[in-house]
């Protein structure tokens, strides 16, 4: 058998094909628009507290600006991973770096929405003694825990190097 035919039979490895039809794309999707329907539950809220005169604190300084940035980003994140098929790897490289930074600053203002939300429980404002408040408390716990358990598993992934 001659060398140039014995190339042609052999294939290269096919890459990662993503499949857009998955019930993995059709819950990153569901996650995506409960997510923006979690901050925009947020934003209600904080526009609602925001009339309140015990809630000029310094710790509310721009989450309201935050929530609305965020929430329109979601919405052109979840556009652009339609749009790409839900193929991640094929978004242009400052998206997935505009996107590390947007996450990274998003953590910031949860751990300032938090301080904000403990200050005025603390001030016993009654304005934010709402029941808004009080799911918006416990799912940031909860979000909390969850980032925890994720940043414990990924140190322990590197810890021994498990892939």
């Amino acid at each position: 058998m001659p060398t140039s035919s014995l190339r042609k039979s052999v294939k290269p490895s096919a890459s990662y094909v993503v499949d857009k039809y998955s019930s993995a794309t059709g819950f990153s999707i569901t996650i995506s628009i409960v997510s923006i329907m979690i901050s925009l539950f947020i934003l209600d809220w904080l526009n609602k507290i925001a009339l309140c005169k015990c809630s000029n604190l310094p710790e509310g300084m721009f989450l309201r600006e935050w929530w609305v940035f965020l929430i329109i980003w979601k919405i052109f994140y979840l556009i652009l991973f339609i749009a790409y098929e839900a193929d991640v790897n094929q978004f242009p490289l400052f998206i997935n770096i505009l996107s590390l930074i947007i996450g990274i600053v998003t953590i910031v203002m949860i751990v300032r929405l938090f301080m904000y939300i403990r200050k005025l429980r603390d001030m016993n404002c009654d304005c934010g003694l709402s029941p808004e408040q009080n799911i918006i408390y416990y799912y940031l716990l909860v979000l909390f825990g969850v980032l925890v358990f994720v940043i414990l598993g990924i140190i322990l992934m590197f810890m021994f190097k498990i892939e």
